[in-house]
């Protein structure tokens, strides 16, 4: 897979309709959930088709090699959306979606992305500052950022430790 930059995800978020923006998102949180699973286990790609893993399996995989278990609800979470999806041609995208998805989040992470956004809609002076305020897609955006970039962390440090 072609690894994206941080504003290039962002970019590629943005141009998708909700069915889109859903898969694309899960595409790449899943990309980085395999990264971390080939750096803990460093023979997994070996035995990945035998393993045979689905996404909720290598996200409890994940956590009990080590990732933060904060990121479980949200992964799982992720999982579950990206299903109503791919199984329901005509599912459209909730508040409720995202309000579960922030909702799982832990009372850090939701610290964190509140006051990220509003750094950057300072910066970039965004009429709209806060977060809770933003649109559902918008708001589903941001939360994609943040767990990819928790997972492109946690990669980070299992290849530090190594």
């Amino acid at each position: 897979m072609n690894e994206l930059s941080d504003d290039e995800f962002h970019d590629a978020l943005s141009c998708e309709d909700h069915l889109g923006m859903v898969i694309r998102g899960h595409i790449h949180i899943e990309h980085w959930v395999d990264r971390f699973l080939l750096s803990a286990m460093p023979c997994y790609d070996k035995y990945a088709e035998d393993i045979n893993a689905d996404y909720e399996t290598k996200t409890l995989l994940c956590c009990a090699l080590g990732l933060t278990p904060e990121l479980k609800g949200p992964l799982a979470l992720i999982g579950k959306l990206r299903n109503r999806f791919a199984h329901r041609p005509s599912y459209k995208l909730t508040k409720s979606d995202v309000d579960n998805l922030y909702a799982a989040l832990s009372g850090t992470h939701q610290q964190h992305l509140k006051k990220s956004y509003k750094a950057l809609a300072l910066r970039y002076q965004r009429e709209e500052a806060s977060f809770s305020k933003l649109g559902n897609i918008e708001r589903l955006n941001l939360l994609f950022m943040l767990l990819r970039a928790k997972l492109k962390k946690a990669h980070a440090q299992l290849n530090e430790n190594a």
